[in-house]
């Protein structure tokens, strides 16, 4: 910013932009031609716009009274070259120089930082919206990488149920052919031993029972292999279920399979459970079998509910809890067979349908004392 002599052309100050500009030292300037102190294309661009502004449309030139305060700056292109000279000429004849002088910086000031805010905010935008889009594409592309996830989850869905379908109906065609050759073999050694018995070796009679025993017994774990396949297909199909009620039909067919043992049962009224009614009974039937096979003569068997779970305990041989885990897998007894028949199956059922209702069953026990299967069902 210069302050210059309107005619004379004579600089009576310069801010300090100016000395830096110009590599002067303080002092330099004032008392000077404006064209002496400017590099020869500025200054001739500025006293080419203090005559056209000072008289303009032709009027009569500034007389040597007027002082005025010249701002200018150079206009730069986007590669910094020059484009032209922006010149602010301010009559300063009635106002102290010095108030002039500190108006017209905060004015240059003023529109510098306008500029500077305004380029700032240009550049903010320009990120934000190269950010918006970067955005915009991740968002696109995760939302491909979604539906292209759903579309082969969905596919791999329909080759697993074909998968099931196919393996759920060889399943039962094996079983079904394996059960005919089973009952020529049991029927077969019972004619054997009811007609041709008494002419037998005893030692031959003592095979044909065990030829029937074990058909049996693979005929009854054929059945319930069938059983544990079919519940993995099972829909859960909730109602209100009485399982007092339940329970006690189930005592009754285990008295009945093990007659002459004189259980008793003890059974807390009112239990009740929302849970699918077919599945549930398969739980308490097998619960209840397995409680009558290990209970003693004259054993009690309890059915009750404590701390949100179902319970079924006995007073039987009870288990070594280093194996609990055991008690629940397919196949898997702690028993030897010819003390407790049994295929392995019925826990693993429960299990199943337990979890199948979103629930959990774990069993208690000290060897010798009896054991205690708890079970819940989910959100009942």
């Amino acid at each position: 910013m210069l302050a210059v002599d309107g005619v004379t052309r004579i600089l009576g100050y310069a801010n300090p932009a100016c000395y830096n500009l110009l590599g002067l030292l303080l002092g330099d300037v004032v008392g000077r031609l404006l064209e002496d102190v400017l590099p020869g294309d500025i200054s001739n661009d500025w006293a080419a716009s203090m005559d056209r502004l000072a008289g303009a449309s032709g009027e009569t030139r500034v007389g040597s009274d007027d002082r005025w305060a010249c701002s200018a700056w150079t206009i730069v292109g986007e590669h910094q070259e020059r484009l032209g000279t922006m010149v602010q000429l301010t009559d300063i004849s009635a106002a102290t120089f010095d108030d002039s002088v500190a108006m017209n910086e905060a004015l240059l000031i003023s529109s510098l930082h306008q500029h500077e805010l305004r380029a700032a905010s240009e550049t903010l935008n320009a990120r934000l919206a190269s950010e918006i889009l970067s955005h915009e594409e991740t968002q696109a592309e995760l939302l491909q990488s979604t539906l292209m996830l759903e579309l082969r989850v969905e596919e791999r869905t329909k080759e697993l149920e074909s998968s099931n379908r196919e393996m759920q109906g060889f399943v039962y065609s094996i079983a079904h052919d394996l059960r005919a050759p089973l009952r020529a073999i049991i029927a077969t050694s019972k004619i054997l031993i009811e007609e041709v018995g008494p002419g037998l070796a005893a030692e031959g009679t003592i095979l044909l029972r065990r030829q029937i025993f074990n058909s049996s017994r693979l005929s009854d774990l054929i059945d319930d292999l069938l059983e544990f396949a079919r519940l993995a297909h099972h829909e859960v199909r909730r109602r209100p279920v009485d399982i007092t009620a339940w329970a006690k039909q189930s005592a009754r067919i285990a008295q009945d399979e093990y007659p002459g043992r004189g259980l008793k049962f003890d059974f807390e009224e009112g239990l009740t459970a929302d849970a699918d009614l077919t599945t549930t009974r398969i739980v308490l039937q097998n619960l209840m079998d397995n409680a009558a096979k290990f209970s003693p003569n004259g054993g009690t068997i309890s059915v009750g509910f404590r701390d949100g779970a179902f319970f079924v305990r006995d007073e039987g041989i009870g288990f070594n809890m280093a194996y609990h885990q055991k008690l629940f897998l397919p196949f898997q007894r702690l028993v030897l067979d010819s003390e407790f028949p049994g295929t392995g199956i019925g826990l693993a059922n429960v299990e199943r349908i337990v979890v199948r209702h979103g629930g959990k069953v774990w069993a208690e026990s000290n060897l010798g004392h009896g054991a205690t299967f708890w079970f819940t069902l989910g959100s009942a």
